[in-house]
């Protein structure tokens, strides 16, 4: 499942706003000199592109999560197992 060229345009326009607001109110906060050498993607990009990926594994673990739980159903659980 990938997304489409809108949903992920808007996702980064959220991703961005939270960033954009999350670094101005981090900024009074940080300790040290900031970095001299500029990144070649923004924070913004990484999360949408982190979000992206992660969103196409959903189905995967969907699909996995279903199965450990039909068998864990399917095996009964030894109950000597610890004793």
């Amino acid at each position: 499942m990938t997304l489409s060229d809108d949903k992920i345009t808007e996702i980064f326009y959220h991703v961005d706003t939270f960033c954009i607001h999350f670094h101005q109110a981090l900024a009074p906060h940080i300790i040290g000199n900031p970095t001299k050498r500029k990144p070649k993607l923004s924070t913004s990009e990484v999360i949408t592109i982190m979000i992206e990926f992660s969103s196409q594994w959903i189905p995967y673990h969907e699909r996995l999560l279903h199965r450990l739980r039909e068998a864990a159903h399917a095996a009964p659980f030894p109950q000597d197992r610890f004793l």
